[in-house]
């Protein structure tokens, strides 16, 4: 069964915590400012009882026994040639023989490849041993070719399912099937038509007969979908379109009787040899699944939805796995009237489903909230000591959303933030980060700290990529694995981007530049001071009253979207590469003022900052820093990942 625990705090905190760091302090004071309380709403689910010892029993084994059927629509068009169709061929293969491993599945196969044409090169097959073999060799024979039709390939997957629904499956069984769709690039063949592939993606049978009616029925399915997008050439906006849960028009997608659809994902993936470890992820998802369509819905308050940046009373996830515990973040003010009984109660409700059974379950809380009648006496009861280290949650949610807040605007091509700007935003962040840092040493948030720091340095990281597109798949697959809390380290590599201390030389490094930039530049650089402390900017999340002597060091960027013209990727941020190219010469012992490595900069401005030349020792990690990567659930994890991203054996 789901628990839940709410924690919440007020601004009663930051007069009896004399540990919490300045800027800290300004933002709980602005998250809990005219009485309002901000805190967490953990959903927690149970630890799996279903292991593999339970097959052993065949008396069980039949009660235990989940059937996945893993369908691939694999993009083998001439932009795939090379590395990217060897590690998604190689996927296949891993992940199959890790199927195999897993004694309380009973999965089967197929795949579809596409180019201009559409051809199914694997039927559907159950994974065995025995077909193992015949499985790796048809996935050996797979080779480039051709353009990239997407209406064809949907339309072949559409005539595939339909044959396996209405005459390959067990009636007196369930299936949950995995569709992944995996392309590299963008339509050059057939329709482009995003409403009608959206349509077409989902539509499972083209019979229409009452006897294929009662038997799809029958075998009872249940479907989910996965977009893989490889690379930087992939039509971004497409991608997202089609993987989304709701249809981009008023028309509703075609639909079958007997079979229902999960969510679908987009996962955008730049290196090659990330896409083993993501589809790992996912597999450990799904063999470990407690529930899908998870939908939480509060009364007295509000949650704060990260895909859409506003406070709403209801959201809903993909999915929750055995052991995992969901954090949402809420805001709520107290009633003035304490007199009703339900006055300082939220009420929590929980819907999900079980994937292989199909069954709906509804469960319902009660959270008591703190006494607010106290926060109107005369004399307040006292509060209890309260320590940096124990308001931590509380104090790395603020954080939290305010990153989604900047993810929002890279992301937002209307936004009014330039990169100098969002960059500032960044240095803030780790500012925060660092002091939380300096005034404890609990390990019990390592994961947490760790994560957001990564998050905080990806967004600096980004302002060396001077392209578009690949800041834009890099910035919403670390949204979703950072909301998500993903095991697998998304971005960590442009995050390495990020020089240490680099945010320590910003007030320097705009004080340079408007003394000795250009006249644009020294402009450009008046122009966002002002911003800083701009009046306009009202975050309606927390309905401020904007301040013209707010200290800089505490965010501005309203939680509701915002209007601005140009991509925010259009001009780097010339106070960032300063920043950067000033902490790289203290790293490197140079003595070289400011100003001179300003007028360097200026000289070879064709040459912008790169990793190439950053100071980090960080190395390589595949996974995110985890709460305790010993125990025996994250090591199944780590390792069903490390498997499916292995080079497969000849």
């Amino acid at each position: 069964m789901l628990s839940s625990k709410l924690t919440s705090t007020d601004r009663r905190i930051i007069s009896h915590s004399e540990s919490i760091p300045e800027g800290i302090r300004h933002l709980i004071e602005r998250r809990t400012d005219n009485n309002k309380r901000f805190g967490i709403l953990e959903i927690t689910a149970p630890q799996q009882v279903a292991t593999a010892a339970d097959a052993a029993d065949a008396a069980n084994a039949h009660h235990h026994r989940r059937n996945i059927i893993a369908g691939f629509l694999l993009d083998i068009s001439g932009s795939m040639e090379g590395r990217k169709l060897q590690n998604a061929i190689n996927t296949i293969k891993q992940l199959a023989k890790v199927i195999i491993s897993e004694q309380t599945i009973r999965a089967w196969l197929y795949v579809i490849t596409f180019d201009s044409t559409a051809d199914l090169v694997i039927p559907f097959e159950e994974i065995t041993e025995t077909t193992l073999k015949d499985i790796n060799s048809k996935l050996d024979k797979i080779h480039t070719k051709g353009a990239t039709n997407y209406e064809r390939a949907f339309q072949k997957q559409t005539e595939v399912l339909d044959d396996i629904i209405t005459q390959k499956l067990d009636p007196a069984e369930r299936y949950h099937i995995i569709r992944f769709f995996e392309t590299d690039g963008e339509i050059t063949d057939g329709t482009s038509d995003v409403s009608k592939l959206y349509e077409m993606m989902r539509t499972t049978r083209i019979k229409e007969t009452d006897a294929d009616m009662s038997l799809t029925e029958s075998a009872l399915v249940s479907i989910e979908d996965y977009i893989l997008g490889y690379g930087t050439e992939i039509d971004l906006t497409c991608l997202k379109t089609l993987a989304s849960p709701h249809a981009p028009s008023s028309s509703s997608s075609s639909s079958t009787p007997g079979v229902e659809y999960n969510c679908s994902s987009l996962i955008t993936i730049i290196k090659p040899e990330d896409i083993g470890w993501q589809v790992g992820e996912l597999l450990f998802k799904v063999i470990t699944r407690f529930g899908t369509k998870v939908t939480v819905t509060v009364s007295a308050c509000e949650l704060f939805e990260y895909q859409t940046h506003q406070w709403s009373t209801s959201t809903i996830f993909h999915s929750i796995i055995y052991g995992e515990t969901k954090t949402l973040y809420i805001q709520y003010t107290p009633p003035h009237d304490h007199h009703h009984e339900d006055s300082d109660v939220i009420h929590v409700r929980i819907q999900y489903e079980n994937q292989y059974t199909g069954s709906i379950h509804n469960v319902a809380f009660e959270h008591h909230a703190a006494d607010h009648a106290a926060d109107h006496a005369a004399d307040p009861p006292p509060v209890p000591d309260i320590t940096i280290t124990s308001i931590a949650p509380i104090i790395f949610g603020m954080i939290q959303i305010e990153i989604f807040k900047q993810f929002r605007e890279i992301e937002n091509p209307m936004s009014k933030y330039d990169n100098d700007r969002i960059v500032s935003e960044a240095y803030k962040t780790i500012r925060m980060l660092k002091a939380y840092d300096a005034m404890t040493s609990a390990s019990a948030s390592a994961s947490q700290y760790h994560n957001l720091m990564t998050d905080a340095k990806l967004i600096i990281g980004l302002t060396t990529i001077n392209n578009t597109r690949e800041q834009e798949c890099i910035i919403h697959a670390r949204r979703i694995s950072s909301a998500q809390k993903d095991i697998f380290n998304t971005g960590a590599f442009v995050s390495r981007k990020y020089v240490e201390n680099e945010e320590d030389y910003e007030d320097i490094a705009r004080e340079v530049i408007k003394t000795y930039g250009p006249k644009a530049t020294v402009q450009e650089a008046a122009t966002q001071e002002a911003a800083i402390l701009d009046t306009q900017c009202d975050d309606d999340d927390d309905d401020d009253n904007d301040d013209d002597n707010v200290p800089t060091y505490i965010s501005r960027i309203a939680t509701a979207t915002t209007t601005r013209t140009g991509p925010i990727g259009g001009k780097p941020s010339t106070i960032r590469r300063l920043c950067a190219r000033i902490a790289q010469s203290k790293h490197n012992n140079e003595d070289k003022s400011p100003e001179l490595i300003y007028q360097e900069m200026r000289q070879h401005r064709a040459h912008d900052y790169n990793n190439d030349h950053c100071y980090s020792n960080q190395h390589d990690d595949p996974f995110s820093s985890t709460p305790s990567q010993d125990d025996e659930y994250t090591q199944r994890r780590m390792n069903i990942m490390r498997q499916v991203s292995s080079p497969s054996q000849p």
